[in-house]
């Protein structure tokens, strides 16, 4: 039998995240967790990168979808010793520690990310299964 989340690829039907649960729960715990804080130094201490662990243990850098800030964005203090050729388009962070103002994107992302994962191989499953059933 196959997984729901499969399934769903195959047939493409949009993935919902509880179908992720039914096979990481962990994760879709974490990314709960990380959603729900309403503490920023609580968050902090949680300590939350820009990356993702795969299903078959590798890390993943999502730090390309980290929201972009605007000069107007930024603080005077952190622009007062930067000259203009060293401004970042995150934010003068080039860490990929995750803010707490970011928490929600980087979720969005991780989820997108690991909801995705594995799709071509479903791609190949259904080109098989169209070949198979007419």
């Amino acid at each position: 039998m196959l997984a729901k989340i499969i399934w769903r690829h195959i047939v493409d039907e949009l993935t919902p995240i509880d179908d992720l649960a039914a096979s990481d729960e962990s994760f879709v715990r974490s990314m709960r967790r990380i959603h729900d804080y309403k503490n920023k130094s609580e968050f902090e201490s949680y300590g939350v990168e820009w990356t993702v662990v795969t299903q078959d243990g590798h890390i993943e850098d999502l730090s390309l979808h980290r929201p972009i800030r605007s000069k107007e964005e930024l603080s005077y203090l952190s622009l007062q010793n930067i000259n203009e050729d060293q401004i970042d388009m995150f934010g003068f962070d080039s860490e990929l520690a995750v803010s707490f103002e970011d928490r929600l994107a980087y979720c969005d992302a991780a989820e997108q990310f690991r909801l995705q994962e594995g799709s071509s191989e479903e791609a190949e499953i259904q080109s098989g299964l169209v070949q198979l059933i007419p």
